[in-house]
């Protein structure tokens, strides 16, 4: 894990930053200058778009940390690719699935993976107790 002060990391890295006490991350693409591409909030557009910021912007004062990239020059030209698209989705196409996509050419988020799995967990749990109380 990197401090804000250690803001030097390799052009095309994944990284990651936990927001609201950890409860979720933000994740985006590094552009080896201090510099990362991903998805943000536009209070104007009201919508996430992606977008370039200083590392400092992204962290928010949080620690970063690095993710494995197999291909970081393909990773950097997807995320550039993109700068300026909207079309935010929570549940398909939120900051994790923008960054795995420029690192694999595949969305996805394990983030909301697990949000679906407890949320449906908790559900069931739910439906149970019921139908066990009309019983």
């Amino acid at each position: 894990m990197l401090g804000e002060k250690e803001t030097i990391i390799s052009a095309g890295s994944h990284i990651k930053v936990k927001r609201w006490k950890g409860c979720y991350s933000h994740h985006g693409i590094s552009d080896g200058n201090g510099n990362v591409i991903h998805f943000r909030w536009n209070p104007e557009k009201k919508t996430g778009v992606v977008t370039i910021n200083e590392i400092s912007v992204f962290s928010n004062g949080n620690s970063v940390t690095v993710l494995p990239t197999c291909k970081p020059l393909s990773a950097l030209s997807r995320a550039y690719s993109k700068i300026g698209e909207t079309g935010y989705n929570l549940m398909t196409n939120n900051c994790e699935h923008f960054a795995e996509w420029c690192k694999t050419g595949n969305r996805k988020s394990i983030q909301t993976r697990k949000a679906i799995l407890t949320l449906s967990t908790i559900m069931a749990f739910i439906l149970i107790q019921n139908i066990s109380f009309i019983s």
